[in-house]
């Protein structure tokens, strides 16, 4: 159906092309990787490796997730948020999987590494275009096979926040 009355808003892929952040995130440490922090303990790697995975599985075989979300309203245009969270997500070292406009403005995914400290997570970026100089994001990190985050999922989209401040007063907002 159109709807006449509808904003016409630049698009979330036209917005990430402009940002020219494709592609060059990277992946974080392995699981090797992080084991070694276990030699440090006096456990070997190789049982340290063991560990991470079993609790991994584990985790995943029965579901658990620990979750945060945190709303930030930004005094600045639409567009000029989205690429500054786009650009602050590939800072960040998040991966960009997917990108969709919305009926109110769009909404971006990205994948946090593993760390020392927690699990993967799945970063949601819900972006609302308030106003022409008003825009509010709900971002929602979701730690994947992991009960309790230990501030984690605030810890990933404060860094996020924080980010996207620094880029939008380099662009001049």
């Amino acid at each position: 159906m159109h709807n006449e009355t509808a904003p016409s808003r630049t698009k979330i892929a036209d917005i990430i092309r402009d940002a020219g952040t494709v592609g060059g995130e990277e992946a974080g440490p392995s699981i090797g990787d992080l084991a070694g922090v276990g030699a440090l303990f006096g456990q070997s790697t190789a049982m340290a490796s063991a560990s991470i995975a079993l609790g991994e599985a584990l985790g995943e075989r029965f579901h658990l997730h620990a979750e945060g979300q945190i709303e930030r309203v930004f005094s600045a245009p639409y567009a000029t948020v989205a690429r500054a969270l786009v650009l602050a997500l590939h800072a960040n070292k998040h991966r960009l999987v997917s990108a969709f406009d919305t009926a109110t403005g769009s909404a971006l995914e990205a994948q946090a590494a593993m760390t020392l400290f927690h699990n993967a997570a799945t970063i949601t970026l819900l972006l609302a275009d308030v106003d022409p100089a008003t825009t509010r994001v709900t971002g929602r990190s979701d730690l994947h096979a992991q009960i309790i985050d230990l501030g984690a999922n605030k810890q990933i989209l404060n860094g996020i926040y924080a980010k996207a401040d620094d880029y939008l007063k380099l662009l001049g907002t």
